[in-house]
Formats: structure tokens, sequence, C-alpha cells
């Protein structure tokens, strides 16, 4: 005979519902005694967590929340850090082997950046494979990979959730550092990375018009956080990298924030005596950014 779940376990199975369906107001699951809302934390799919560290009381008015509902200070500081060991354990559980510096990681931050870019990678080889010629955001998220979101029974209620663009709205904001095949360059990527704070960018085997435009637009919504841009992989005239360039162009006399420029193997030139492209000299000389070649 099946063993019968107790009322706490059915109490954190809805409340954990809840959350990830943000039916009502999360601010309140904030005034749990300590012991069951750690209870419910452990018990959180990755969404969950999200949302309901999105609806943490903040600012002043969190303070005199708390003070309100007789939660310490001490209490709420607690709170925040179990929420780091949370992201932590998630991260660990999904990549066992961590490429950061574990004392000063956001493991919240790199979760999400890291899960997107698994959607991107995944999205390539789906869009590669199928021939798929709608929406970028319109293409599905294997279950493999959502299942590291909710949890498995949640999934198939949360069919919104399965398309990359769900991911790049939801989970863009923590993104830094994104590498992208040239199947991703397309009309919409600058809508669809639109609320990333970029400051790294990668980018593999690019080769058409149709693609450097795309690439434009998300630069062009990129410039003033990107830092760093590499190319891998690419072949381009001369023409087309001057358009590149000229979409990282800060107007007036502002430094532009890119410093680093990288061409690995790849071919910016028709013929290897030719000088430089003029709008990548041009970004070179205006930004001071350092370029390197292999």
């Amino acid at each position: 005979m099946p063993e019968v779940p107790s009322l706490i376990t059915l109490c954190i199975g809805a409340i954990r519902d809840a959350i990830l369906d943000e039916n009502g107001n999360l601010f309140y699951v904030y005034q749990l005694p300590s012991e069951l809302f750690d209870q419910l934390l452990s018990n959180l799919p990755p969404l969950g967590l999200q949302n309901l560290q999105d609806a943490m009381p903040s600012g002043s008015s969190s303070e005199n929340w708390f003070s309100d509902t007789g939660i310490r200070p001490s209490r709420k500081r607690k709170r925040y850090d179990n929420f780091d060991i949370m992201w932590r354990a998630r991260y660990k559980l999904r990549w066992p082997i961590v490429e950061h510096d574990e004392c000063t990681a956001d493991w919240q931050q790199i979760y999400w950046e890291k899960h997107l870019q698994n959607c991107l990678d995944a999205t390539a080889e789906t869009v590669s494979i199928t021939r798929y010629d709608g929406s970028l955001g319109d293409v599905e998220i294997a279950d493999a990979l959502l299942k590291y979101v909710s949890y498995e029974g949640h999934v198939s209620r949360s069919r919104s959730h399965s398309k990359l663009a769900f991911h790049c709205e939801r989970f863009g904001p923590y993104a830094r550092r994104l590498r992208l095949q040239s199947v991703h360059c397309v009309a919409d990527i600058g809508h669809l990375l639109r609320n990333c704070q970029l400051e790294y960018l990668e980018i593999h085997w690019l080769k058409s018009k149709e693609q450097v435009d795309g690439l434009c637009k998300l630069l062009e919504k990129k410039k003033d956080t990107l830092a760093s841009l590499e190319f891998v992989h690419c072949k381009l005239p001369a023409n087309l990298v001057t358009a590149i360039c000229e979409s990282l162009h800060v107007k007036g006399f502002e430094t532009n924030v890119i410093k680093s420029f990288s061409i690995k193997r790849s071919s910016f030139l028709a013929c290897s005596y030719f000088p430089l492209p003029v709008g990548l000299e041009s970004l070179l000389i205006t930004t001071r950014c350092v370029m390197c070649m292999s």
C-alpha cells in the first residue's frame, strides 16, 4: 500500500504549484515559519525559486513589512542566504563542473545564463537539422531542458514555457556572456535578447548578409554594455565587416564600451595583403580596443 503523504507534504506541494503558476500573492509566503519556509525552498524547482525570489520584499518598504509581520532582520538575511545556497545546489546538480570562482559566484545569475546558453545551443541544432523556417522565438525547447526549469509533472501544464522566446524574456536579464551560431543571427534576435545585459558575445560561422543584418540589429541594442566581441569560423567580405563595426559606433565623442575584438579561424579579408576593412580600422582607432587574430 502506498505511503500516505503528510499534511505538511501536501501543503508544500500546493504552495509549490501556486508559486510555479504565480497564482495568488507570493509576498505572503514570506510569513511562513522559518522551518516550513526552508523546507519549501528545498522542494522548489529553479523556476519556483525564481518566482519566489522575485516576490521577495525589497527596499525600505520591505523593512517595514518585515517589522510589521514580526520577522527580524536576521531572519530576513538568512532567507537571502538560503536562496544563494539553493541556487548553488541547483547549479552543481545540473553542472557538476563549476567554471567560476565559488567564493564570488552569483549562483542565480550563472544558473540562468548557462541555461539560456543551453537553450540557444539546442535551438541551433533543431533549426539546422529540421530546416526550420519559422520564427526563432517559436522554436520549442525539449523536455530534457525543461525539466531543469520546472518539475516533470508541471511541464505539461505550462506549454508556454516550451518556446525559446519565454526563456529569452524570462532569463535574459541574467545573461552577460553568450555564444551564438549563424542560425541565431536572424531579424528577431535583437528582440529576443532585448533583456540581456551582454558584456561578451561569441559568434560562430557567420557568412551571409542576412546573418550580418540580424547580428547588427542585436549589436545596435547592446553596444552600451558589450565589452568583448569574438568571431570564430566566420568568412565575411570587407563591406559586411564594416557594417558590423558601424553598428557598434556610439554617436558623438563618447568612448565605446567595447574593449576587445577577436577574430579566430576566420577570414575577414579577400587577400592577406589587403589592408583592414575601413570600418574595422576606424573602430580600433576610436575605441582603442585590442584586436586579436588567430
